[in-house]
């Protein structure tokens, strides 16, 4: 008896293995994955809400300039270290369209933006968890995908980026 319900944990962590394996390629085939230069991802068109309850599409932003979006979560203590960081620069994005974005509640949203200083032109948005895991699969926080002024995807940072790093993409 001892022996088949080892044998049977054994297959069960197999099948698990092979499930998060095949879990991992589909995740990779998202639209957002870095490809060849062929083929570059554009910036999808997805519904955020603006913190006075707006819903507003990724389209209406300004067009023919940088894109950055940065999924984050108010309680995420990496996420919290970039917005830091992020605040030091906020007027080397002038140009650029920067996007935090988290699925929490619009008060909490809000409390994060105010205790890290973060203003304009970086601006926060709410996002249901449907529309995130469709459009951009599961996430690792912070990630920030950069999108160049024709919406091709340039670079994306899973975890804790530079801010060096993200400032060299929107030169």
């Amino acid at each position: 008896m001892q022996r088949i319900i080892s044998l049977s944990f054994i297959l069960f962590t197999l099948i698990y293995l092979g499930a998060c394996t095949s879990a991992q390629e589909k995740k990779e085939s998202t639209p957002t994955q870095k490809a060849s230069a062929e083929t570059k991802p554009k910036l999808p068109n997805f519904q955020v809400k603006t913190m006075d309850g707006k819903l507003i599409s990724i389209s209406q932003l300004p067009q023919n300039r940088p894109t950055i979006v940065f999924f984050f979560h108010p309680d995420c203590e990496h996420c919290q270290a970039e917005a830091t960081e992020l605040q030091k620069y906020t007027d080397r994005f002038a140009n650029t369209n920067f996007l935090m974005i988290t699925w929490d509640e619009i008060p909490k949203i809000q409390g994060f933006m105010q205790k890290y200083k973060l203003k304009a032109p970086i601006t926060a948005y709410k996002i249901d968890n449907n529309t995130l895991f469709q459009t951009y699969g599961v996430l690792r926080l912070p990630a920030v995908y950069i999108y160049n002024s024709q919406n091709d995807l340039i670079q994306q940072f899973n975890g804790e980026a530079k801010i060096d790093a993200i400032l060299n993409y929107i030169k």
